[in-house]
């Protein structure tokens, strides 16, 4: 759906997943890296820091998670935060 409304290449994305399965749909749409792993508080810098450059834009599409560290690891690295996800 991304690629159907911004102007993007597929090279420039990465997708992080703990969903084997997606893989293919990001391959199917021309999204080749992808990184299966499940964020936790403990990895998370570790596993998104070097996925990230400043300029970037890290769109946020998990649920249900508490994204101020993410957030604050975009602040740090001169990226761009979206999030997809309401908290309560």
């Amino acid at each position: 759906l991304l690629l159907r409304h911004f102007t993007v290449d597929a090279s420039q994305i990465t997708v992080v997943s703990a969903r084997e399965a997606e893989r293919e749909i990001s391959l199917a749409n021309g999204v080749s890296r992808f990184v299966l792993a499940q964020l936790d508080r403990n990895n998370y810098r570790g596993i998104l820091a070097p996925l990230l450059a400043p300029g970037d834009v890290f769109l946020n599409l998990s649920s249900c998670v508490s994204s101020i560290d993410v957030i604050t690891l975009a602040q740090e690295l001169g990226v761009a935060y979206i999030d997809s996800s309401n908290e309560v």
